[in-house]
């Protein structure tokens, strides 16, 4: 009995034993989870509590604390807490954006002192007129466009000018009182050059490839963009193609580097670092805010090959697999004009800034390609010492402290010098991305120091130029200061609101300043109906004509006379569906080919009365000159308009 007993008891235990492991295999996952959930929950949660303190697009960001480097980005500091060490806080913010509003006010004052000379001394120097309204094609005195320094109206020089401009009057920091001359007149004179520098563009074919038209292009495409709703469609259409067609152009254009991936020297003296630098921009401002195109993926794409190598170093071959070469030392210098070249170590920042805001404008960020090695080259400005033993006397650092240690904004050239001694405005450009990155602790006074010194300068003449004839090399420097402080004071308000600021959100901010009124149209109601054209306001900004037909291709057919010879030249446009509407700029006017195949071309007009009408045509050949009649002596024109050009 005890024996049965016994054995039952051992039965029962074992099926005990059983079922506990059974259960321990449900159960025992699931604990593992729960304790799994419970850590994992308490390890995120740190994680969160130091993500929230970092910047959001520097998420937990360690960071290094050096003598003179930061680390973190602007408006963070690197912490030295013993819980937070390494670790970018947020800064108090009144010191570091107290010092930003300073830096912006300064630059505001300098980039208004810079216009007031553009359009005052340089506008009068260079044009005979005033553009009365938007579509005036301007042009310099000698009647082309000159790509040389003699006249100092250079395609750059233009292109530069309506760049500044554009970005101030769509900035609000555009100050009349300042630069006196008034808005609405700097607006026309904008628009202007950004139409004659499209319609050179077109009829030269793009000024051929290089990285120095390139440049151009990019200026003026920037500038078309921040008053793109005032410029001409056809104007549109050429900036969109120009656009286009260099940026597709450069994706067969593999960057160039000044030393090939065996330290081979391929151009002797000459650096491609800035020349990378600008076409990067220019692929990086088609892509971004010329976006429409079918290929803008792949000019970003190449934008970054540029960028990443414009200021690659030897060591970084075989890092990353677009990397072929260098152009920049190990030391952070430049070479180039055949010696280490001062000015062209400060043009980084340049483009730096200027893709900033190219990727503020399209509600994105500035890709790490777009900063690569800036750090390297700052420190090159400001911890490489010369010895005067191997360079011009007297040595030492290229930006230079005073004797207590507060930087200044004195410059050393170690071999030679590009600009002149006296530049001062391309610093600034630099020490402000220094002071924005967080990159250096000094980066605030550097800035200020430099941008003090050229207000400093400008003082010295009542029409806010910078350089006398004999301290720089180039006449186009004065609107290059225009354009880098311009630049300059978008950069900063940006760091101040982080709010995006778009093209299509800072033009409306100077709608108040166009004329009252209606541009005049005339208006058909039927292709049959010719006596239906009507005028509709005074103010003649264009030759427009605007319709509603039925008929799906109804031609518009635009004449132009000169009142004392009679020469005539005509133009047509087809509409789409039954909607059309087509803009002739005025002091220009589209001569017919007298081909159906034959895009007309832009004629300039000289100065003298004109008068001109449009009509409707069908779709029949009326252009054809059969039967000895001219169209221009065709009936069916509407009543004649009288246009004056000086």
């Amino acid at each position: 009995m005890v024996a049965k007993l016994n054995l039952s008891v051992r039965h029962t235990f074992l099926q005990k034993i059983k079922l506990y492991k059974k259960q321990l295999f449900v159960i025992a996952p699931i604990a593992i989870l729960f304790v799994f959930a419970a850590y994992a929950n308490t390890y995120f949660q740190q994680q969160q509590d130091l993500r929230s303190r970092a910047a959001s697009v520097y998420n937990s960001q360690r960071c290094i604390i050096t003598s003179q480097e930061n680390g973190c980005p602007f408006g963070q500091y690197c912490s030295k807490s013993e819980t937070e060490a390494g670790i970018c806080i947020e800064q108090p913010t009144n010191v570091l954006f107290n010092q930003a509003t300073e830096l912006k006010a300064l630059s505001t004052q300098i980039a208004n002192n810079s216009l007031r000379y553009l359009h005052t001394t340089w506008w009068n120097q260079n044009y005979t007129t005033n553009p009365k309204n938007f579509n005036v094609i301007v042009m310099p005195k000698e009647g082309k466009f000159s790509n040389t320094v003699a006249t100092g109206a250079t395609i750059r020089a233009q292109a530069m000018t309506a760049h500044a401009t554009a970005l101030a009057l769509n900035g609000g920091f555009y100050d009349a009182q300042e630069v006196t001359v008034d808005s609405s007149t700097a607006l026309y004179r904008t628009v202007g050059l950004i139409n004659g520098l499209a319609q050179q563009y077109k009829s030269t074919d793009g000024w051929k490839f290089s990285p120095f038209t390139i440049l151009v292009m990019q200026y003026t495409a920037f500038a078309a963009k921040q008053v793109w709703d005032y410029l001409p469609a056809s104007t549109q259409e050429i900036m969109n193609n120009a656009v286009a067609s260099g940026a597709d152009h450069l994706l067969t254009v593999p960057p160039p580097y000044y030393k090939n991936a065996d330290g081979k020297i391929l151009f002797p003296g000459d650096s491609k670092s800035e020349e990378n630098a600008w076409v990067g921009a220019f692929l990086f401002l088609a892509a971004r805010l010329y976006p429409d195109n079918l290929n803008a993926a792949k000019w970003e794409e190449q934008a970054l090959n540029y960028m990443i190598a414009s200021h690659a170093t030897p060591s970084q071959v075989g890092t990353d697999p677009r990397i072929k070469g260098s152009n920049l030392n190990e030391d952070g210098t430049v070479i180039n004009h055949d010696h280490l070249a001062v000015d062209y170590m400060f043009a980084y920042a340049e483009i730096i800034q200027t893709n900033q805001l190219i990727a503020a404008q399209s509600n994105t960020g500035l890709p790490s390609e777009g900063t690569h090695n800036f750090k390297l080259v700052w420190n090159a400005f400001t911890q490489l010492n010369f010895p005067a033993s191997s360079y011009s006397p007297p040595g030492g650092t290229i930006l230079r402290k005073d004797a207590k240690g507060n930087p200044t904004a004195n410059i050393y050239y170690p071999k030679g010098v590009d600009a002149g001694i006296e530049v001062r405005f391309k610093p600034v450009t630099t020490a402000t991305e220094v002071f924005l990155q967080n990159i250096d602790t000094s980066g605030y006074d550097w800035a200020k120091a430099f941008q003090i010194y050229v207000l400093n300068q400008q003082s010295r003449r009542p029409d806010g130029r910078v350089f006398s004839e004999e301290e720089v090399r180039t006449v186009e420097f004065e609107p290059f200061v225009a354009v880098l402080e311009a630049e300059n004071v978008f950069r900063l308000a940006i760091a101040i609101s982080p709010a995006t600021i778009t093209p299509t959100q800072i033009t409306s901010k100077i709608e108040t300043i166009l004329p009252v009124g209606a541009p005049p149209t005339v208006t058909l109601s039927s292709p049959a109906d010719e006596s239906a054209f009507t005028y509709e306001a005074s103010y003649l900004p264009s030759l427009q004509a605007r319709g509603n037909s039925q008929t799906p291709r109804l031609k518009m057919a635009f004449r132009i006379k000169k009142n004392s010879t009679g020469e005539c030249y005509t133009s047509w446009i087809i509409g789409t569906k039954n909607i059309w509407l087509y803009s002739l700029p005025s002091g220009y006017v589209f001569k017919y080919l007298f081909s159906q195949s034959s895009f007309p071309k832009l004629y300039p007009l000289a100065p003298g009365t004109y008068t001109w009408s449009a009509k409707a045509i069908d779709d029949k050949g009326v252009f054809s000159q059969s039967n000895g009649v001219r169209f221009c002596d065709s009936d069916g024109w509407a009543p004649e308009r009288t246009i004056i050009l000086k």
